[in-house]
């Protein structure tokens, strides 16, 4: 299993787990949080899911491809960590990951 805290919007903090290969957006939404919506299936369309990064989590990524970064250039909440939980692959490299809930566009 790979474990990762998630922060929400309101700053409610838990540890999430869930399994190898499962996205993080797919993880947050079975801990129940609320605040991701996920309208577009997990295809980066839609950013409903962009989260914030915890420190040195951004360099263990690959780059956002094409679309991801178009969707992210396109957000008022971008930070130099944000990616979307969508196209997150949690792997064993990844565990111990945080995230914080960007505000909601």
């Amino acid at each position: 299993m790979i474990h990762a805290t998630i922060t929400n919007r309101t700053g409610i903090t838990k540890d999430v787990t869930a399994e190898p290969g499962t996205s993080l957006k797919d993880a947050i939404l079975t801990a129940d949080f609320t605040d991701v919506v996920g309208l577009c299936g997990g295809f980066a369309s839609c950013g409903t899911c962009q989260v914030y990064l915890g420190d040195g989590w951004a360099e263990q990524l690959p780059p956002p491809d094409e679309t991801e970064e178009m969707l992210l250039e396109s957000s008022l909440h971008r930070k130099p960590s944000s990616r979307y939980a969508c196209q997150i692959t949690l792997t064993d490299a990844l565990d111990g990951i945080t995230a914080t809930l960007a505000p909601e566009e």
